[in-house]
């Protein structure tokens, strides 16, 4: 493959993004207001899981789960209730993977001061327009606990991204590696050894690169794409957010630099054993 100016082989997953402010009626208390939260979610990630990155809509119809990020206690109505509180996920990540050491992660933050000043704190619920100052602390706290390396979705216009300042304070960040074919800790930035875990602690959490679970989905882009040019027009075939994300990087590319691209992605695809 001829050398090209620009890193097409590493895609960062950015974080989910929510305008709550244009979610007027939305949120987790009434079946109505969970409709309409369910529908700005999947806009907000574009028909994926917000852990896996799963296809969640398929034509007409929703795989998914609106998922509680923090998970709620037994006597949690705020945190149940909360809209910034709420994820959509598919079913596996939300009932299986991420119910792994639940009980533990809801233990250590139900006796801290970061739970109770959010307890305290006032929540119109279904009108919140943006995270407020003692949520975003909670979640900090959850972070810290022994089982919370979980970068939690969704985020908003004013807290894009996540970060934990005991450990490093940089914007913890997931990137598909092309050529391994695995997901890793963002390349472009210097994390510390205890930012870097974390980030592996979630990719682990989910099942991102277990043998039998990983996403071969690029491949078939890949392969796809040799044999046909249009391909790169029917985003939206493939059930991975790795592929919109690379049809979207490489959009500069004629159709024959492309295809040389694909070409070198799906030979390693074959040395590696992914496909």
């Amino acid at each position: 493959m001829g050398k090209l100016k620009k890193d097409y082989l590493h895609l960062k997953i950015d974080n989910y993004l929510v305008n709550y402010k244009s979610m007027d009626g939305a949120g987790y208390t009434t079946p109505k207001s969970k409709m309409l939260m369910r529908q700005k979610l999947l806009e907000a990630s574009r028909g994926y899981c917000m852990y896996c990155f799963i296809r969640i809509k398929v034509d007409t119809k929703t795989f998914s789960n609106l998922e509680h990020s923090i998970e709620k206690s037994k006597n949690g109505t705020k945190l149940a209730m909360c809209r910034m509180n709420i994820s959509i996920t598919c079913p596996v990540c939300n009932t299986k993977y991420k119910k792994k050491y639940e009980s533990l992660r809801i233990k250590s933050i139900v006796n801290t001061i970061e739970y109770k000043d959010y307890l305290a704190a006032n929540c119109n619920y279904d009108s919140c327009t943006s995270m407020c100052p003692a949520y975003m602390r909670l979640r900090d706290r959850y972070y810290r606990g022994e089982y919370g390396h979980i970068i939690l979705q969704p985020y908003d216009s004013v807290v894009k991204e996540c970060k934990v300042d005991s450990i490093g304070g940089n914007p913890l960040n997931i990137e598909y590696d092309l050529i391994d074919g695995l997901f890793y800790p963002d390349s472009s930035i210097q994390y510390t050894n205890e930012e870097r875990k974390f980030i592996v602690d979630h990719i682990n959490y989910f099942h991102l690169n277990d043998v039998g679970e990983r996403t071969n989905e690029i491949y078939r882009f890949c392969k796809d794409m040799i044999n046909d040019y249009s391909s790169r027009n029917m985003k939206d075939k493939y059930d991975n957010y790795i592929v919109p994300l690379f049809i979207e990087k490489t959009k500069e590319l004629t159709d024959d630099k492309l295809v040389m691209l694909c070409e070198f992605i799906y030979k390693c695809g074959l040395i590696t054993g992914r496909i």
